[in-house]
């Protein structure tokens, strides 16, 4: 089958855009990516806008980059859905609307994109843009946790922690926070380290494990962990008995029995960390780069119907 001239330009774009076989130039990847996106080419009308959207080789345009994305969006293109979806979310180049943007994760996401499924899971789960329903968030939460997305393990084991959307199944959230904890997100470590503390999931509690991941989620700024690694340290050591105040009464034992409590790490109602969504800073733009084709081939199968 020949190859049309539209393909002919976008191939030669792309190897400037990426740097394969011709030096990386992302201006004089646009020279040949713009007439092949004017011949309605799916992915050159995503690559146009990428460039537009960081303002690569071109100046950056929001909304040149929304219609480029629209273009290749209603042709199949999964990842410009998608990101058509985070410019709805975040207000930019479009007026914000959420109800657009969940629209245009939920066709993302049947189309296989990952980072949409866990988007429109996080929709579903609090009722953004879409009416809340805990178990189509936690349909979709799979789907991007079967797909490796750290971010949808975490939160699906949140699910499965406190059963909500699926019945509770506290050894299979324990088995995704670890997934998720390997992978880097400090979210899952934290929540590991709570059942490690409290023996969720668990035979028994382990302190000592619980410990070391929230100590390795606290020195990724994890707020939440640090603090129960402040409560989990040993206590200092103790004045001499001639130097500490007398505490008397009714008063006094409250006070005793809250220092107890401190001093062997534990808090009257442990605080599970809340669902979390990641911030822009945590979560790859998966997005907005276009990977190895032959990688991801299987997540830009057109969508038959729109």
């Amino acid at each position: 089958m020949s190859i049309t001239a539209a393909e002919q330009q976008f191939q030669l774009g792309l190897k400037y855009f990426l740097g394969r076989g011709l030096p990386q130039s992302f201006k004089k990847a646009m020279e040949f990516f713009v007439p092949s996106a004017a011949q309605g080419h799916p992915r050159a009308n995503y690559h146009c806008g990428l460039c537009y959207h960081d303002g690569k080789g071109v100046a950056l345009d929001l909304k040149k980059a929304h219609d480029c994305y629209l273009i290749a969006a209603e042709a199949g293109h999964s990842m410009a859905r998608f990101n058509l979806g985070t410019l709805y979310r975040d207000g930019k180049g479009v007026a914000k609307d959420l109800k657009t943007a969940a629209m245009h994760f939920g066709i993302a996401a049947d189309g296989g994109d990952s980072c949409a499924q866990f988007e429109i899971a996080m929709a579903f789960h609090e009722g953004v843009g879409i009416g809340k329903n805990e178990v189509r968030a936690v349909h979709y939460y799979r789907l991007a946790a079967d797909q490796g997305d750290k971010f949808a393990q975490h939160n699906l084991g949140i699910c499965l922690r406190d059963g909500k959307g699926v019945a509770k199944d506290a050894k299979a959230a324990v088995e995704l926070f670890q997934q998720a904890a390997e992978a880097g997100n400090d979210f899952a470590m934290s929540s590991l380290g709570e059942c490690y503390e409290l023996g969720v999931g668990l035979p028994n509690k382990d302190l000592a494990v619980a410990k070391e991941w929230y100590a390795k989620a606290a020195r990724l700024g994890n707020v939440w962990a640090q603090q129960r690694l402040k409560l989990l340290q040993p206590p200092a050591e103790a004045p001499p008995v001639s130097q500490t105040p007398t505490i008397s009464g009714a008063a006094g034992a409250d006070k005793k029995a809250a220092g107890e409590k401190v001093e062997n790490g534990i808090h009257p109602s442990p605080v599970k960390p809340l669902l979390l969504s990641p911030q822009p800073t945590q979560r790859p733009a998966t997005g907005m780069l276009e990977p190895d084709p032959a990688l991801r081939a299987n997540l830009l199968e057109s969508i038959k119907s729109l």
